[in-house]
């Protein structure tokens, strides 16, 4: 998810490989966010299916993100990132109010959009991620561990999410495209060895019946009513099991695969618009369809996911969230000239 921040690059360069990973991914976002609506963490079958992308999807997403993150033109980035942080968060609060959604305070980002939040830190950290790189690694995965530490809500301004998942993002942005590499030349036996750990590690962890703000990672210990030290040792073993995940997800990513590369290109507008949707399938269908069998509430939730991802992959979302992410650069500009 980086439209707004992107360069353009020339057809040529552009590594397909990033587009077909972030439209799969995208794709289980959306699958993800309507599970919630429809059967949720509460009903085994759709826990399952919850605990194994919740334990991957989204530090695989943060790991590509740091793919892509430059050290230059720090605010400039930052700008377009509020602009997008700032636009949506009333749109959504208005929606809200629309549904008669309790409205959350200004410094909490509305829902989805704590993941706009949290680019904003780790964009303002890569600098320092690109001069220091091993002090680096060493020092995202202390705050993962110790950001469980702090009692204030994690949802504030992000910092707990993006402290959670900084890892990834270091990892991603130091060495994302030489790991992409190197494991896109692995055989067969090896791909479907590491695969194959990562299920067994998964059904291990959907046995302890963990609760989900573990995989989210905006509680802190108390709040999950666990003492620092295990909650250290379990947030240390879900970040090793979700590395493993993530490498699983990307030995298998193919090098092309045109039917999801618009998507990922698209990510972001994707990402940002399809809350709309799922607020409202929650708000007039979820409540109904968690009462239906498994396997009808699953083919409904896919369907209306290949529907959601291809409708918000058309161009004009694109064009909506370049527009808002470059409203600071515009005002700049005409202040310039005044």
């Amino acid at each position: 998810m980086t439209s707004a921040t992107r360069e353009s690059t020339p057809a040529r360069t552009r590594d397909r490989r990033l587009d077909v990973a972030r439209g799969i991914l995208i794709s289980l976002v959306v699958f993800g966010h309507l599970l919630e609506r429809s059967g949720g963490w509460t009903q085994d079958g759709t826990r399952l299916l919850l605990t194994v992308l919740y334990l991957f999807h989204m530090p695989a997403f943060v790991f590509l993100t740091g793919m892509t993150m430059k050290s230059d033109q720090i605010l400039r980035r930052v700008g377009r990132l509020l602009s997008l942080l700032v636009v949506f968060e009333v749109l959504f609060t208005l929606l809200d109010a629309a549904l008669g959604t309790a409205l959350t305070p200004w410094y909490m980002p509305w829902w989805i959009l704590w993941y706009v939040a949290a680019m904003v830190w780790w964009q303002l950290l890569i600098p320092f991620v690109r001069r220091f790189p091993r002090s680096a690694v060493v020092l995202a995965c202390v705050i993962a561990l110790a950001v469980g530490l702090i009692d204030i809500p994690g949802n504030v301004l992000a910092y707990s999410r993006a402290a959670f998942f900084l890892p990834f993002l270091v990892i991603g942005n130091l060495w994302g495209a030489r790991i992409l590499e190197t494991l896109q030349h692995r055989m067969i036996v090896a791909r479907a060895g590491v695969l194959l750990l990562f299920v067994v590690l998964a059904a291990s962890i959907y046995a302890l019946n963990l609760q989900p703000h573990w995989f989210f990672g905006n509680w802190g210990y108390g709040q999950l009513d666990v003492d620092p030290v295990t909650g250290m040792l379990v947030r240390a073993g879900l970040g090793i099991v979700a590395g493993i995940g993530v490498v699983a997800f990307l030995l298998w990513i193919p090098p092309r695969a045109a039917w999801i590369e618009r998507p990922g290109r698209h990510s972001l507008a994707v990402f940002i618009f399809h809350a709309a949707c799922v607020l409202v399938f929650a708000e007039f269908v979820g409540g109904a369809v968690t009462a239906w069998p498994l396997v009808p509430r699953l083919l409904l939730d896919a369907g209306l996911t290949v529907i959601v991802v291809a409708f918000f992959s058309l161009d004009v979302f694109e064009r909506i969230v370049r527009w808002v992410a470059g409203i600071p650069e515009r005002v700049v500009s005409v202040v310039r000239r005044g």
